[in-house]
């Protein structure tokens, strides 16, 4: 069934999936190379898939390179978005230690609001990441909350897909706070992402971002058999998540998710259900595979459909949106292959 999106959901999921371009560096490849390389290729693309809008700072990335974020523009309306790069669903059982769930940390740019242990370290982590301004290598560089300061947007989008998503809803309080930005030219669009923070945050993000308005300035988009947008708020669903023939939850997944359970903070979701600014996309199993029916497939089967379903090509097609992407076919590559 087709869903009603949110005026900037093309141009906000591209470059949420863009930010994926080059994730792996080259042979001795610098991380300054790399940096200038997805500069390139994200522009290269973004002509095709949102014309007018191109990069602006960065990409930057992490000194790990295992996070990294851009800013894109459109000069002829005025408007930049921040798009930072989520993470893989094939290091599902990883996530959980990763983002280091157990405990909650107060969250500066938000009254009231606390946010995981690791998603407070990636957060700090993007708030020192520093990046070049148009592709200029020899032009020095800037913290993101500075670059922004600097340009005063007519409006400023945050978004990401996955972890990025997360990180969108603790990036976009801080531009209102540090980047000189007002709140209410500020938007959130993300997909797939897992909870931020507790119910204080939710609650004074919900507050921030005119949740409850029409229209909100906020946009949940989450694939109903999605298991990342299920951490943290309802992790016990994951093991029951794809309806059969589906395959069902390996051994190690309900191991993993049990044990997560025990001492896990009581998360919430940004966003209000049945509102216009949270949209689920109704997913569809893909594998057709009844238990013991002899076709040989195993329980990696269940990883394969996970990633299918959190993957950038089927939020493509839920969203109905008609693009194409050399990160997109990336995508799809790497889902084909586990199947």
């Amino acid at each position: 069934m087709a869903v009603t999106l949110a005026p900037m959901t093309q141009v906000t999921f591209t470059l949420s999936i863009l930010a994926y371009t080059d994730e792996t560096p080259k042979f001795l490849e610098s991380s300054e190379d790399q940096e200038l390389r997805m500069f390139g290729d994200i522009n290269a693309q973004l002509a095709q898939l949102a014309p007018g809008w191109s990069v602006v700072w960065g990409p930057a990335l992490s000194p790990t390179r295992a996070n990294m974020m851009y800013v894109a523009a459109n000069s002829s309306t005025n408007e930049y978005a921040i798009a930072i790069r989520g993470t893989d669903v094939k290091d599902f059982l990883d996530l959980f230690e990763d983002l280091r769930t157990r405990q909650l940390t107060p969250y500066a740019y938000l009254d009231n609001a606390n946010i995981a242990n690791g998603t407070n370290e990636a957060f700090g982590i993007l708030q020192a990441m520093t990046g070049f301004t148009d592709g200029n290598k020899d032009g020095g560089t800037t913290t993101l909350d500075a670059f922004i300061s600097s340009v005063t947007p007519a409006t400023l989008y945050v978004t990401g897909h996955s972890l990025g998503g997360c990180l969108s809803t603790v990036v976009a309080p801080w531009m209102a706070k540090s980047g000189g930005v007002a709140p209410a030219n500020i938007q959130v669009y993300t997909y797939a992402a897992p909870s931020a923070g507790d119910q204080g945050f939710a609650d004074a993000f919900n507050t921030m971002f005119d949740a409850a308005a029409t229209p909100p300035r906020t946009y949940r988009y989450y694939n109903t058999i999605d298991v990342v947008p299920n951490a943290w708020q309802t992790l016990a669903n994951i093991v029951s998540l794809f309806p059969q023939p589906a395959p069902p939850a390996p051994p190690e997944v309900s191991a993993t998710v049990n044990c997560a359970l025990k001492g896990l903070p009581a998360y919430v979701q940004v966003g209000i259900e049945n509102t216009p600014g949270v949209i689920p996309l109704a997913g569809i199993p893909t594998i057709p595979i009844t238990p013991g029916g002899g076709n040989g497939l195993t329980g990696t089967t269940w990883f394969a459909e996970a990633e299918y379903q959190h993957s950038g090509p089927n939020y493509q097609q839920l969203l109905g949106l008609e693009q194409t992407s050399s990160v997109l076919a990336k995508f799809a590559a790497r889902a084909a292959a586990t199947a």
